[in-house]
C-alpha cells in the first residue's frame, strides 16, 4: 500500500497538475495621442494641448494659463482643429470667465469625432 502511495506522489510532482490555461483574447482599441504646440493668444497661453482618442471619443484637454499678473476676462475660446492638408476637422467652443494673475484654467472636452489625425489647432478668444 505504501508503494501504491509512493508511486502516486512521485508521478504527481513529475507530471504535475494538468490544469489546462485558456488563452484570454484581450480586446484591443486603437489609443492614438495627438499633441499641439502651445500658443499665445491675446494675453493668455493655451498650453498641454492634447487630444487621445480611446472608446471611440477624442479626448481634449488644455490649459488657459495667464502669466501675467492682472486678472482678464474673456466669455468664449474657438478651437478649430485641422488635418495635415488644412482641412477643417472640427470646431468646438467652450466659455472661459475669470482668469486670475499667474494661474490658469484647466479645459477638458470631450467628442465623438475622431480627431488623432489633427496637426494643428487655431484659437480665437473673445
Amino acid at each position: 500500500m505504501k508503494k501504491i502511495i509512493i508511486l502516486i506522489i512521485i508521478g504527481l510532482i513529475f507530471t504535475g497538475c494538468s490544469n489546462k490555461e485558456t488563452d484570454i483574447e484581450n480586446e484591443t482599441t486603437d489609443n492614438k495621442v495627438v499633441l499641439i504646440d502651445d500658443q499665445n493668444v491675446d494675453k493668455v497661453i493655451i498650453n498641454n494641448m492634447n487630444i487621445a482618442y480611446y472608446d471611440n471619443f477624442s479626448h481634449i484637454s488644455f490649459n488657459i494659463k495667464n502669466e501675467n499678473n492682472t486678472t482678464v476676462s474673456y466669455s468664449l475660446l474657438t478651437i478649430k482643429f485641422y488635418s495635415e492638408d488644412n482641412i477643417l476637422m472640427y470646431t468646438t467652443s467652450v466659455s472661459v470667465g475669470t482668469i486670475n494673475g499667474k494661474s490658469e484654467m484647466p479645459i477638458f472636452l470631450q467628442t465623438d469625432v475622431d480627431l488623432s489625425e489633427v496637426k494643428k489647432a487655431i484659437y480665437e478668444i473673445s
